[in-house]
């Protein structure tokens, strides 16, 4: 599998190429929306807390077979 980041912009929900990129015409992809400004820190400091509270919890114990499955599942191929 191969990745390719291109820079884009959003106009009434419809995603368009910055300069000469061009998109394919079906694909899948994931978008992360950026701050105006690059101004992340309200939401930085909200999504760090979620992520300490998540770290701070105990694992939760899996049997083998789960393990085993696990480590078998392709999560990203649906």
């Amino acid at each position: 599998m191969s990745y390719t980041t291109v820079e884009v912009e959003l106009e009434n929900g419809r995603v368009i190429p910055r300069g000469n990129t061009t998109l394919p015409a079906k694909a899948h992809a994931l978008l992360t929306i950026l701050e105006p400004n690059g101004d992340t820190s309200s939401r930085a400091t909200t999504a760090g807390a979620g992520l300490r509270r998540f770290l701070s919890t105990p694992d939760f114990a899996l049997t083998p077979e789960q393990f085993r499955a696990s480590m078998e599942a392709d999560f990203f191929e649906q």
